[in-house]
């Protein structure tokens, strides 16, 4: 190869990735726009071959007499790059398929065609890529994407090289996609460094001007989901937004079923305080609600209507959310907005083709307790005694699916709110599935009390700024925390009562949450308990494992304790009694 051909390829490839760089702020608008039309994946495919082909037709001369590249293999490659992009519901990873193949292909021809070389090179520029995009206030660096940059840049290297070689590069995208199918549904995401924005010391942050967007995932439990556990489907969107949060080392929910958990997450106020623990009732007007405070200083509050006899009234909603809420003009002034999932709550009524496209494919026995968890949105316990543990499989498998469709869902919703909106994400309550004999959570069992499943769930939290991007703040976050510090973090002081913490310190700039016990409220027979008020039991988190089990069954000086302990945090200023609902 002669000193001015080298020349003409390096300097290709320093216009490619000058190009490439230049590019990463609209890569993402441009992949989501082709997304939403349906054509992402035959795009990528068309760009793969013309962008393969062309490079390689314009550096038709082989340095030292190296073989041809076939034209077979171009075609299988550009197809291979295509199905290993289906692995990624994030879009732009999938345009790095198309974009980093051409790197390999320029960087092995800058070199003279020294390979080793080149694949160092083509991956040293991946990482520099993700380096760049981690750097940004809106992006993080991701090892999922670095993976993706370098796996096309060394099939680039490979087909280039020619002849048998080239038939190694969709090989290489092939085994690629059943490495991740068989290892999960994602790497894990690395945040940018945040510690030169706000150094430990620094006071807690405070966006007086941002939105918020709270999303509750019905029924979501935190161990199957990362970074808490392991999802056993994709959850491209999750991983998405917890890599832009900050995840709560444990999160627990103050009741265990939809409407006191949620009155708890809305209002900051214990159910022991605001009373609304049954069907149909309502918080009790006089009671001045954060979201009342935020009306007041300037935001629009949009919320879910709820379903059947959940009422959430008298909680400072100015609107409803219908069901496909038009987010550029609920956020086209500051606004709260809670958007409720109900995609993972029973039934769990998953094809065996949808199963199978996930990955779950195993046999769903017919039995009479799992016929109804598919069928219907409660599995009364009274009615399906004995064991059913032999079912965990099935159940988890119909769950996962579940989790699955609710990550869609997450989806369209992010991809249509601003980048600053400060964005929680959490659940009403757990679930359970058959580890203590029945599936669902309060409202579907006649002897409930909490227990982990019910209880741990998901709580991530991006800031507008995405500070803490990426990282686990260690302790422990209750329910009631979350309205106090979002009041805090907007700069507007709550007026009425609360019994949450305002933790917006500690999770804005970093530090330790104060130890609390939480306390817990379940019921005898959760919303089944129509006719009157149900007895709300409290509970401390701690004593599960000493105490696991409705409150009668506890040791009587224990249950003294519990019971003056709840007392002493609920404290002597009650709420009024809640209202009769519709």
């Amino acid at each position: 190869m002669s000193e001015d051909t080298r020349r003409r390829d390096f300097a290709l490839l320093v216009a490619w990735v000058v190009a490439l760089y230049s590019s990463l702020a609209a890569v993402r608008p441009v992949a989501e726009a082709l997304r939403e039309r349906g054509v992402l994946t035959a795009v990528v495919a068309l760009i793969s071959l013309l962008v393969f082909g062309a490079t390689l037709l314009l550096l038709r001369d082989r340095p030292g007499d190296r073989p041809a590249v076939p034209l077979p293999a171009v075609l299988l490659t550009a197809l291979a790059a295509a199905w290993l992009s289906q692995h990624w519901a994030l879009p732009e990873e999938r345009i790095h398929l198309a974009q980093y193949g051409p790197v390999g292909v320029l960087a092995w021809r800058a070199l003279g065609g020294r390979t080793l070389a080149a694949l160092v090179l083509a991956l040293g520029l991946g990482f520099v890529d993700e380096g760049i995009q981690g750097a940004l206030p809106s992006r993080t660096f991701d090892v999922l994407d670095v993976f993706a940059n370098g796996v096309a840049a060394s099939a680039g290297v490979l087909l280039v090289r020619g002849g048998r070689s080239a038939w190694a590069a969709p090989v290489l995208l092939v085994a690629a996609r059943l490495v991740l199918g068989a290892a999960g549904p994602s790497l894990p995401a690395v945040s940018a460094p945040t510690s030169a924005v706000i150094p430990p010391s620094s006071p807690a942050a405070t966006f007086p001007e941002a939105s918020v967007l709270l999303i509750t995932i019905d029924a979501l439990r935190a161990d199957r989901v990362p970074p808490w556990g392991r999802a056993q489907v994709p959850t491209p969107q999750l991983d998405r937004l917890a890599a832009g949060s900050l995840a709560l080392e444990q999160a627990v929910a103050n009741a265990l079923w939809t409407t006191p958990s949620m009155v708890t997450l809305l209002t900051g106020l214990n159910p022991a305080r605001h009373g609304v623990a049954g069907r149909g009732l309502e918080l009790h007007p006089e009671v001045r609600t954060p979201l009342e405070t935020l009306v007041d200083a300037g935001w629009a509050t949009h919320g879910f209507a709820g379903e059947g006899s959940e009422t959430y009234r008298n909680l400072g909603f100015q609107s409803e959310l219908g069901a496909a809420p038009d987010f550029a003009a609920l956020f086209a002034k500051r606004a709260f907005v809670w958007m409720h999932l109900r995609d993972v709550h029973a039934p769990y009524d998953a094809s065996p083709e949808r199963l199978a496209e996930l990955g779950l494919s195993l046999p769903i026995p017919s039995s009479p307790i799992l016929d109804r968890a598919r069928s219907h949105p409660t599995v009364p316990r009274a009615d399906f005694p004995g064991d059913h543990g032999w079912l965990r499989p099935a159940i988890e498998a119909l769950y996962d699916a579940e989790v699955a469709t609710a990550d869609a869902a997450l989806g369209r919703v992010l991809t249509q709110i601003p980048e600053d909106v400060l964005v929680i994400l959490s659940s009403d309550h757990g679930e359970e599935l058959l580890e203590r004999g029945g599936i669902g959570h309060a409202s579907t069992t006649l002897d409930s009390h909490p227990q982990p499943e019910l209880l741990e769930i998901p709580l991530l939290i991006r800031f507008p700024d995405r500070r803490r991007a990426g990282e686990t703040q260690p302790g422990r976050m209750e329910q009631q925390d979350v309205m106090p510090t979002v009041m805090s973090l907007l700069g507007v002081p709550t007026e009425g009562p609360v019994d949450g913490r305002d933790l917006a310190r500690v999770l804005g700039s970093g530090g330790e949450i104060p130890p609390r016990p939480a306390l817990i409220h379940s019921s005898a027979c959760g919303w089944q308990c129509s006719d009157q008020l149900p007895l709300v039991h409290g509970w401390w988190a701690e004593e599960l494992s000493r105490c696991a089990g409705p409150p009668a069954t506890c040791p009587p000086p224990l249950r003294a304790a519990l019971e003056r302990a709840a007392a002493q945090q609920v404290g002597t200023v009650r709420s009024p009694p809640p209202s009769q609902g519709e």
